[in-house]
This record gives structure tokens, C-alpha cells and sequence, in this order.
């Protein structure tokens, strides 16, 4: 289940991204098309996707071109400057949903 954040450092980066996401007034339900569309993309089934790829389904899910959330998105969930990884897209994405209601 979901813990409260503390302040480690990881948790301060999870905090930053969705203060900014919440400031931005991104909408939760496009982040969910954003995760619908990294599984149909996630050909091979690893949790990974490519940079490029990621980019895309950004694009077509947030229907803007926004590089500013798409940074935030993409350096919180990155695993490596190339790689994006789901399960910190989907970390990221559930503690936005829940962010107000723990603060």
C-alpha cells in the first residue's frame, strides 16, 4: 500500500514533482492515459521504454507540448539518461492522485 513520504532524498524528489505537477494543474486522468500507453508501447513486457518512445505517448496523451512536465515526468522516472521505468512512472503518478489528501 502507499506510505506517507518522509524526507529522504527520494521522497524530496517525489514531493518536487508533484508540487510542480500540482502547480502546472496537470490533470490525473491524462497521467493515466500516459501509463496505459508506456504498457502498449512496452512491446518486450521489461518495465523499460526508450526516451524517444516515451516522448510520443507524452505527446499523445497530455494532447500539449509541454517540455517542462515532460522533464519532470522523465528525470523522476528515468532509470538512466535514455531509459524510462515504469514502476517509478507509476509511483510517481499514484502519490500525484493521492498527494492532496495526505498533505
Amino acid at each position: 500500500m502507499y506510505k506517507l513520504l518522509t524526507d529522504s532524498r527520494k521522497d524530496q524528489e517525489l514531493k518536487q514533482a508533484i508540487v510542480f505537477l500540482i502547480a502546472r494543474e496537470v490533470d490525473p486522468r491524462l497521467l493515466q492515459f500516459l501509463k496505459i500507453g508506456f504498457v502498449r508501447a512496452d512491446h518486450t513486457s521489461t518495465g523499460m521504454i526508450d526516451k524517444a518512445t516515451f516522448q510520443k505517448i507524452f505527446m499523445q496523451a497530455m494532447k500539449r507540448d509541454d517540455q517542462e512536465i515532460f522533464e519532470v515526468i522523465f528525470n523522476f522516472a528515468k532509470e538512466n539518461d535514455e531509459i524510462i521505468s515504469f514502476g517509478r512512472l507509476t509511483e510517481l503518478i499514484d502519490n500525484y492522485q493521492l498527494y492532496p489528501h495526505i498533505v
